[in-house]
């Protein structure tokens, strides 16, 4: 019960972290587009499930020097979706509701394109579980990680929705939307290179 505790919090705080996902959230919920948003919290946080279960197989063999190559490629990742939202042609802004369907599929897809989180949970086992962790437990622990990331994302999706116009007006309005998102992508990239390799 307190492995299940530890990783709801750290879910909901590791998910605070600005990544795909949460860009993808933010820009849907800024366009009120809350069910859309919704499905694609979904489809983001059950990722968290099939990383947190294979760092439960792994976590005893975990090697740091993989850990940090994960860690690069995707914050590699990271900076080239930033730069893309960044340069990309600004156009105006699509309205329209995507398909139940087509949010939970983007939301797993860039769920699954974010490998860090087998280097996450992997040092979190290591730190607060037991090595003879059972499979009840290992199951509890991995749904925790899923439902902690979507708590973080609901409460995205909540503050997003109700203060999107005065976000917008901050950020110079909706067509300015993508360029913010990738300047904030590009420095959380750069805080996270800082805390890994310096």
């Amino acid at each position: 019960m307190t492995l299940v505790v530890a990783t709801l919090v750290a879910s909901f705080l590791g998910s605070l972290q600005l990544g795909f996902v949460n860009a993808a959230v933010l820009r849907y919920a800024l366009q009120k587009q809350g069910q859309s948003a919704l499905w694609l919290s979904v489809g983001g946080s059950l990722p968290e499930i099939i990383y947190a279960l294979a760092a439960g197989y792994l976590h005893r063999y975990f090697n740091t020097t993989f850990g940090d190559v994960l860690k690069g490629i995707s914050l590699g990742v990271l900076f080239i979706y930033g730069f893309y939202l960044i340069f990309k042609k600004s156009r105006a802004l699509n309205v329209a509701t995507s398909s139940k369907q087509n949010s939970f599929l983007q939301g797993f897809i860039l769920g699954l394109i974010n490998p860090q989180l087998l280097v996450f949970w992997s040092v979190f086992l290591s730190l607060y579980a037991p090595s003879n962790l059972s499979f009840i437990n290992l199951l509890g622990f991995a749904m925790a990680a899923a439902i902690g990331a979507l708590a973080c994302l609901c409460l995205f999706i909540g503050l997003s929705y109700r203060y999107s116009e005065i976000i917008l007006r901050l950020m110079g309005g909706a067509h300015q939307l993508d360029k913010w998102l990738g300047g904030i992508i590009l420095m959380a990239g750069v805080v996270s290179v800082v805390a890994t390799w310096f």
